[in-house]
């Protein structure tokens, strides 16, 4: 292989990162800042002509330098940083490229999931896994409805963080129980909120105890996380936002088809652009997929909507009279528990 070389790209080497950057621009890549392990691939001569990066585990921006690219060079780059993947612990890979790339990434073992119109492709390494995640879904709602799927229900579907769980949250949830006969609730399980995962799932579950017509799921590596949707825990270019919330929507609508959801609540969204995008994004790629996309205004208390981020602020202040407004009663529980002051202090301390 023309005596190339792969070796780690250091983060602490600015030289090797102005490198990467060059390079990644040549091919219209943006350097994802997420990444936390970098291999590039070099000439005898030091010359960066390939790199791929991962975060966690989704690999990320893949890219052959012009000159040199129709030679194979991704291919043992890929094998390279599966292989380290493998030895973090990762065993089911994502990766978000280029369309070019597809063919040396099915064999190298990816299959295709979704690709957006911008010809950014999704990808994972293990053939089955999503049919396992549906078939999942598809017990999980069984097990609380027999008729889940049958083809008259009227179901929806909510996808929520809760970080942590609001009166805002109760409130949505609430008003699209009312509208259906079965609510999925997904819940986001990717572990990037200041508020854990298992916590969070617990107050959704405690929050909507009286709210009988639910189905609660968590969202796995499928609905809104580091591997579908990047963006949503980076800020990032608008373009890229849409591109990875096209490729997240794709994904949901055959999660509806498999559970018939024929509709997806969402609340307004006037504090972040990425979620605004993003709610953009899937309202037309609902519409496209023949589902109905409805949007329910944030609950608020006087003239400001309730909100996780205000939450987590007023728990910063000391602010109890703002957190008696916006929060039910199972997170104010939890809140006053000895178990929540690992995350008050962490927020305090602005980790």
């Amino acid at each position: 292989m023309f005596d190339l070389q792969i070796r780690r790209i250091l983060p602490q080497s600015r030289q090797e990162y102005d490198e990467l950057n060059r390079l990644l621009q040549e091919v219209k890549i943006k350097l994802d800042r997420n990444l936390d392990y970098i291999l590039g691939l070099y000439t005898p001569e030091d010359e960066l002509v390939a790199t791929a990066g991962c975060f966690e585990n989704t690999l990320r921006c893949l890219a052959v330098k012009p000159a040199w690219q129709n030679q194979g060079l991704l291919a043992p780059l890929v094998s390279a940083i599966m292989k380290q993947q493998f030895t973090r612990g990762y065993k089911q890979l994502f990766v978000y490229t280029k369309a070019e790339n597809l063919a040396p990434l099915e064999n190298l073992g990816f299959h295709l999931l979704q690709t957006a119109a911008d010809g950014i492709i999704f990808m994972e390494n293990q053939a089955h896994a999503f049919d396992t995640y549906l078939n999942k879904l598809l017990q999980e709602s069984l097990e609380v409805d027999n008729s889940a799927v049958s083809a008259g229900i009227n179901a929806g579907a909510i996808v929520l963080n809760a970080n942590p769980f609001t009166a805002g949250h109760l409130y949505l949830i609430s008003k699209a129980a009312a509208e259906v006969d079965l609510l999925h609730l997904f819940i986001v399980s990717a572990d990037h909120s200041v508020f854990p995962f298992k916590v969070r799932k617990e107050l959704v579950r405690k929050g909507t105890a009286s709210i009988k017509n639910l189905v609660y799921h968590d969202s796995g590596y499928y609905i809104v996380s580091t591997a579908t949707f990047p963006a949503y825990f980076q800020p990032d270019s608008a373009a890229a936002v849409e591109s990875q919330a096209e490729i997240e929507a794709g994904i949901f609508c055959k999660i509806a088809e498999k559970l018939k959801i024929g509709k997806r609540f969402l609340g307004t969204e006037p504090l972040s652009k990425t979620t605004a995008i993003y709610n953009r994004v899937l309202a037309e790629e609902l519409q496209r997929n023949g589902l109905s996309c409805c949007i329910i205004p944030r609950k608020k208390i006087g003239p400001e909507i309730i909100s996780a981020s205000t939450v987590r602020r007023a728990i910063k202040e000391n602010n109890y009279a703002v957190l008696q407004e916006m929060l039910p009663p199972s997170t104010l529980e939890f809140l006053q528990s000895p178990a929540a002051s690992p995350i008050i202090n962490k927020i305090k301390n602005g980790d």
